[in-house]
């Protein structure tokens, strides 16, 4: 340290090295994540430093290169949690942790309070301290008089109280766990918010607090977490079974954009891997993340497939995990729409009486919160199949000519023979291909082959995912 402190008030209250950009980052960090703040007030009773403790940790996990403070230049007032916070840099799991939380306010203001809490945990407690020091100044006074002292000559100095070795392996212990928990925690949150769609970037664009927001959301719905896990294999299913069957033509560079794509990384980007270990470091962060600038290509072919309108089941009975697979599969067909530059409907029905709920996406504006909010809605009700098939047929005629109709159901309903032959007949003249997808233990109906140029039965779906979704994805 550089710095000559001139007086008893310059001793710092941090145990880390924080400035004044460090301190004004972390005051917008509280505001931000409840969860911080929470927690601060939770141990507040504990110590009237619960906050400067909250800032280095959260400066430990943040901070590229957090520097702890000679002892000297600490003010006694914080010696009572030194140890805790030197124990936090010394632990194998803290490392571990910053793999995930180096730069990243998201992932470190996630684990700040786990560790937080810990340390606050074995603070001492201040009314036992407070009578401590009441019973040590009795007897110093008591002592003073023995030796014949004068008023105050026997005070001396408190020492400072030191952890057992007991309480020193439970405290390890206990950070040990805490950085795991952080970390399964980080490892949660973002597998829930990029498993919707195949763009590493999508959730690195959202602001600090719309990540907040997005992470409440998830912890809150357990559906939404399950559908997070399918949804990425799906969309990764989808593109695999679709790999062979589109054509590429000469690609253009006419911009700048943030991903992972190795070979259109911009120079500037990998001269980092030439450059000090710090900087490596950050490279391999941010290609992780999607975050390296890379240009952004766009094709010369011009768009020859239809949209895409699918239909999913929402009666009562698709509840559960057949809902789920069913909005799982609706997702990977958005992302074969994106990389086809085709629009996608999606139509969530139920019986005749319910209104059709209509969600639509199209290449450069499918956002993360329409797909959540598509993968949320759930009718639960009765089942009608002629209701949501004159509606995608409406859709054909009127707005998207030459689609094709993708149609998820878990059941039987029954149609009449007047609305399949009109059904047949407009098809033909249309040019419009229909696709069943049967999901359930049911034997295939009738019904579906009927109105189907193909069908998919999903009976094995949850045994042999992959297979039945690759076929299912090779359709379109």
């Amino acid at each position: 340290m550089g710095k000559d402190y001139k007086s008893w008030e310059d001793l710092s209250k941090f145990h880390v090295e924080n400035d004044r950009y460090d301190l004004n980052h972390f005051e917008n960090i509280r505001e931000e994540a409840p969860k911080i703040k929470e927690t601060e007030t939770a141990w507040k009773k504990k110590s009237p430093l619960i906050e400067k403790i909250s800032q280095d940790i959260y400066s430990a996990l943040y901070k590229a290169e957090p520097h702890v403070l000679e002892e000297r230049w600490v003010h006694p007032d914080a010696h009572r949690h030194r140890k805790a916070i030197e124990m936090v840099f010394d632990h194998p799991e803290y490392e571990k942790l910053r793999n995930f939380t180096f730069l990243d306010e998201f992932a470190s203001a996630i684990a700040a309070p786990r560790l937080l809490e810990e340390v606050a945990k074995m603070l001492p407690d201040p009314e036992e301290e407070k009578k401590q020091k009441e019973k040590e100044k009795e007897e110093e006074v008591k002592e003073g008089q023995g030796q014949g002292k004068g008023k105050g000559q026997g005070k001396s100095q408190s020492k400072k109280k030191e952890l057992t070795p007991e309480q020193l392996e439970a405290l390890k212990q206990a950070l040990g766990s805490a950085c795991k928990q952080a970390n399964k925690d980080i490892d949660e949150s973002y597998t829930c918010m990029n498993g919707w769609g195949t763009d590493p970037g999508e959730v690195q664009k959202l602001s600090f607090k719309e990540k907040f927001q997005l992470r409440d959301r998830f912890m809150k719905n357990e559906k939404l977490r399950k559908l997070a896990r399918m949804v990425g294999r799906a969309c990764n299913m989808a593109l695999s079974a679709q790999k062979t069957k589109v054509k590429h033509g000469s690609d253009e560079v006419f911009d700048i954009e943030i991903g992972c794509d190795l070979g259109r990384v911009l120079p500037s980007e990998k001269m980092l891997l030439h450059s000090s270990p710090s900087a490596r470091k950050l490279f391999h962060k941010k290609f992780a993340e999607g975050q390296l600038m890379q240009y952004k290509l766009r094709s010369t072919i011009k768009e020859q497939k239809g949209p895409i309108i699918c239909c999913i089941d929402n009666s009562g009975s698709m509840s559960g995990d057949n809902e789920l697979w069913s909005k799982a599969l609706g997702l990977g067909l958005l992302e074969i729409a994106i990389k086809q530059k085709r629009k996608l409907v999606i139509l969530h029905f139920g019986s005749s009486g319910e209104k059709i709920k209509r969600f639509d996406f199209k290449s450069g504006d499918a956002p993360l919160d329409r797909k959540i909010a598509m993968a949320e809605y759930f009718l639960g009700g009765g089942t009608d199949f002629e209701y949501p098939l004159n509606h995608a047929r409406k859709i054909i005629e009127e707005e998207h000519p030459k689609a094709d109709i993708i149609f998820i159901t878990d059941g039987i309903c029954d149609i009449t023979s007047k609305w399949l032959k009109e059904w047949e007949t407009w098809r033909r003249k249309k040019e419009v291909n229909c696709y069943s997808v049967l999901i359930g233990e049911s034997e295939m109906p009738r019904v579906l082959t009927d109105i189907s140029d193909q069908t998919v039965h999903a009976k094995d779906l949850y045994r042999s995912g992959d297979n039945y979704q690759k076929q299912i994805f090779e359709m379109i």
